[in-house]
């Protein structure tokens, strides 16, 4: 039987050929990544985004500040509010506790309607008389942390808005307050949200889809906002 010839590159010849488009796609992805540093040279990115209407009365918190009462997530009764509050509702006091800086008490609102009648409480409004010596005998407590969301858009672009205030028990004295939006459409947040993701190990396809995610966004608005807290 006559076989066709067929003209194949011999093994050398493959050989060669794998190397050449090894190397095109080299030169290809290094093509690629000098025009992302040439953008990043020509347009770099803004200054991460640094929290600024805080309130910090003292330099640093007492030394026997140890054990900090986190209340129940409170949040206005809108529908999207209220979506935020029951999607969002354990971060706060999480992400305190990765601070490190005290003993971080949940208190449920289960546990809060008990003690006071009510299932969450706001720093800014009427609160019961014996609040703070109630919690305290509960729990502990050198501290109560009030927590309030103010704004929650899960939709791109994703903003989250908190009000926090640390205050002594029993003396209510305010020893940290803060209130802040991290809104994605301002430079400095879309920034400081890339630098959070970098961070973590997260490639930049994952940092895309990952920063349509509220609850990502709700974990890194929280991280840069507890960092202004005074240390122990």
């Amino acid at each position: 039987m006559n076989l066709k010839r067929t003209n194949s590159p011999s093994a050398p010849g493959r050989t060669l050929c794998l190397i050449f488009a090894g190397i095109s796609l080299l030169v290809g992805a290094g093509c690629d990544t000098l025009e992302q540093k040439a953008v990043e040279l020509a347009h770099p990115p803004a200054p991460p985004w640094q929290p600024g209407n805080v309130h910090r009365p003292a330099a640093a918190l007492p030394a026997d500040f140890r054990r900090v009462a986190v209340l129940p997530l409170a949040a206005a009764n809108s529908q999207d509010l209220q979506a935020g509050k029951e999607a969002l509702g354990s971060l706060p006091g999480q992400a305190l506790g990765q601070r490190g800086l005290f003993e971080v008490l949940p208190i449920s609102a289960q546990q809060l309607q008990q003690w006071t009648g009510r299932d969450s409480l706001a720093a800014d409004e009427p609160l019961p008389r014996d609040l703070l010596v109630r919690l305290r005998a509960e729990t502990g407590c050198d501290g109560v942390l009030f927590v309030r969301l103010t704004r929650f858009q899960p939709y791109p672009p994703a903003s989250v808005g908190w009000s926090f205030r640390l205050v002594a028990a029993p003396g209510a004295e305010i020893l940290w307050a803060v209130d802040e939006v991290a809104d994605t459409r301002l430079p400095s947040v879309a920034s400081g949200l890339q630098l959070y993701f970098r961070q973590r190990g997260i490639t930049d396809l994952e940092a895309r889809h990952l920063a349509a995610s509220p609850r990502r966004m709700a974990e890194y608005s929280l991280e840069a906002l507890f960092q202004t807290l005074p240390p122990r």
